[in-house]
C-alpha cells in the first residue's frame, strides 16, 4: 500500500511511535500478535474521508488500496439477447457479476452501464411468465470488454435448467420481529441470479439452476422493516440448494456505548466466533470507516478511535457540539480474519464460496463534546 494520492500514517499501539510512507513495511516490523493502527486521509467530495484500520500482522499483513473502490469502475457493455422461443415468456431477466437488468421484453438489445464488471464473467437470460413464475434460464460465458457486445438466445429446452426447492426455514428471533430472506443461485464465474425471497412469486420456495456451483443464503431480523436501527444476518454459501437445519443462527445484538473524541466505544461484544468489527461516523467535517479486529481488541469490550498527530487528519475530529452519526457492525465467522477480509473485498464479496458470517448492525447518534 503506497501513499500516492492520499496521506498515510501507522504506528504501533500503545505508545503510538508514528510511520510515514509504505505501511507493510512498518507493520512487518511488528511483532505478531502487537496491535497497530493504519490510518489514511483519502481524497473525496467530502473535506475529510478517512480509512482507519486496526489490527494485528498475524491476522492482516497485507492490506488492500483502501482508498479504492472493490471492483473497480464501471463498465459499459451491450448484451442482444432473445427468449422469444420459450413458449409464455411475459419479461426476461438478464443477470450479470456486477448485477441484472430488470423490464426487459422477449427480444432486443440492453446497455449494461451500471455495476457492469470487465473480464471473463456468465451472462444468464431468465425467462419469466405472467404470474411471475421461472420458465427457463441459459448461461453464456462471455470475456466482457469495455464497450463490448454479447449475444445470448434462450431456447424452449432451456426450460431443463430450472428446479425448485424450498420452504426456506423459519427466519424468527423473540425481540426483533422484522423478518427477511433471499436466496442466490451462483454460476461458476460469480455471477448472481436472485432465486427467491420474501415477498416472491415461488412464496417459500426458490429456484435452483442445473449450472449453478454453488448457493448463497441470506436470512436477517430487525426492529423496522422500513426503517431499521438494528439488524441482525446469517450468511450462508454452500455447494447444495438446502440450507443446514440449523440455519439462520442469529449473533449477540450489539448494545455499543459511543461518546467522546477521539470516539469510543464502549460494551462491544467478545467470544471465539468474533472476527473484529466495524465501524462509520459521519459529521459535518468527515467520514471515517473503521476496521477493527478481535486480536486487536483482546479481552477489551472499548475502542478509541485514533487521533494521529498529522495535519492532513485534523478534520477527522468533528466541530464541538454538532450530531456524529455513526453504525457498528460486528462480525462473527469460523473464518480467520485475514481470510473474511479476503472475501468481503473481493467482486464476489457475500456470495464468495464457503462464506459462514453472522453479522450484528446498529446505528445511532452522539452530539460532539
Amino acid at each position: 500500500m503506497g501513499v500516492g494520492a492520499y496521506r498515510l500514517a501507522a504506528f504501533a499501539h500503545g505508545p503510538r511511535s508514528e510511520v510515514h510512507g509504505q505501511a507493510p513495511a512498518a507493520v512487518r516490523s511488528l511483532g505478531a500478535d502487537t496491535p497497530y493502527d493504519v490510518v489514511i486521509a483519502c481524497p473525496g467530495e467530502m473535506i475529510g474521508t478517512f480509512q482507519v484500520f486496526s489490527l494485528t500482522p498475524g491476522e492482516v499483513g497485507e492490506l488492500n488500496t483502501a482508498c479504492e473502490t472493490v471492483g473497480g469502475e464501471d463498465v459499459a457493455f451491450q448484451v442482444s439477447y432473445d427468449a422469444s422461443a420459450v413458449s409464455g415468456t411475459a419479461y426476461v431477466v438478464l443477470f450479470h457479476k456486477g448485477g441484472l437488468a430488470l423490464g426487459l421484453g422477449s427480444s432486443g438489445t440492453v446497455t449494461v452501464d451500471s455495476g457492469g464488471v470487465a473480464g471473463e464473467q456468465d451472462l444468464v437470460l431468465l425467462a419469466v411468465g405472467g404470474s411471475g413464475e421461472p420458465l427457463a434460464a441459459r448461461r453464456e460465458t462471455v470475456t466482457v470488454e469495455p464497450g463490448g457486445s454479447y449475444t445470448i438466445t434462450l431456447h424452449a429446452d432451456d426450460a431443463g435448467n430450472l428446479g425448485q426447492e424450498g420452504p426456506f426455514p423459519p427466519v424468527s428471533h423473540d425481540e426483533l420481529t422484522a423478518s427477511n430472506w433471499g436466496v442466490f443461485a451462483v454460476t461458476p464465474n460469480g455471477t448472481g441470479v436472485l432465486a427467491g425471497g420474501k415477498g416472491s412469486p415461488l412464496g417459500s420456495d426458490y429456484l435452483t439452476l442445473v449450472f449453478a456451483s454453488h448457493y448463497a443464503f441470506q436470512a436477517s431480523v430487525s426492529d423496522d422493516p422500513d426503517d431499521p436501527t438494528e439488524t441482525l444476518t446469517h450468511y450462508l454459501t454452500q455447494a447444495g440448494p438446502a440450507p443446514p437445519s440449523n440455519f439462520p443462527e442469529f449473533p449477540p445484538r450489539l448494545s455499543p456505548g459511543v461518546a467522546n473524541w477521539p470516539t469510543a466505544f464502549s460494551g462491544l461484544p467478545g467470544g471465539e466466533d468474533l472476527l473484529g468489527l466495524y465501524f462509520e461516523l459521519t459529521h459535518a467535517n468527515a467520514g471515517i470507516r473503521v476496521w477493527l479486529s478481535a486480536g486487536y481488541l483482546g479481552e477489551s469490550t472499548a475502542y478509541s478511535l485514533p487521533a494521529p498527530p498529522v495535519e492532513a487528519f485534523e478534520p477527522m475530529a468533528p466541530p464541538s457540539g454538532q450530531p456524529v452519526d455513526y453504525e457498528v457492525t460486528a462480525f462473527h465467522s469460523p473464518l480467520s480474519f485475514a481470510e473474511f477480509y479476503a472475501k468481503l473485498t473481493s467482486p464476489l464479496g457475500f456470495l464468495s464460496p464457503d462464506l459462514d458470517l453472522r453479522t450484528a448492525w446498529k446505528k445511532g447518534s452522539y452530539t460532539a463534546p
